[in-house]
């Protein structure tokens, strides 16, 4: 199951601000996605990458959804193919962290949310991936749908 966290904390270190600041930008962004001439540049489930790659360190896309969590399972995998764990966090349509997972070197990472058990609204979501030490990472990640 994913974890949930909530962003914010009063101590923070300069790198942690540097990634609260980095989460800020990226939740700004996905609230400024509200056209539907927007919506439909963006990928549908399901999504399928394949020794992706991150850019500095950072791999960031969205995808659209408009399934229903009362009628559809959803299935994650992730597979951290690099040398260096990162982590995965995915924003929801109000730009809210919806669900966050650190995958280590070498890991993989499988779930399902089953019907019912689940809350995704109809919008654009967006997820971002971030290696640990700024390094090249390299994954797999995929999201289906099943019903």
């Amino acid at each position: 199951m994913f974890e949930l966290a909530l962003i914010g904390s009063d101590n923070i270190s300069s790198d942690k601000f540097d990634a609260k600041r980095k989460d800020s930008q990226l939740q700004e962004k996905v609230l400024a996605r509200t056209s539907t001439e927007e919506m439909d540049m963006h990928h549908r489930l399901p999504l399928n990458y394949v020794n992706a790659t991150t850019a500095n360190g950072e791999f960031h896309t969205s995808f659209y959804s408009n399934y229903s969590p009362q009628e559809f399972d959803i299935h994650y995998d992730i597979k951290n193919k690099g040398t260096q764990p990162f982590s995965l966090k995915i924003y929801n349509t109000d730009a809210k962290l919806w669900a966050q997972k650190t995958v280590n070197a070498g890991a993989k990472y499988s779930t399902i949310l089953e019907k019912g058990s689940y809350t995704m609204s109809e919008g654009v979501y967006s997820i971002s991936i971030i290696t640990a030490d700024g390094a090249e990472g390299v994954f797999d990640f995929a999201i289906q749908v099943i019903d």
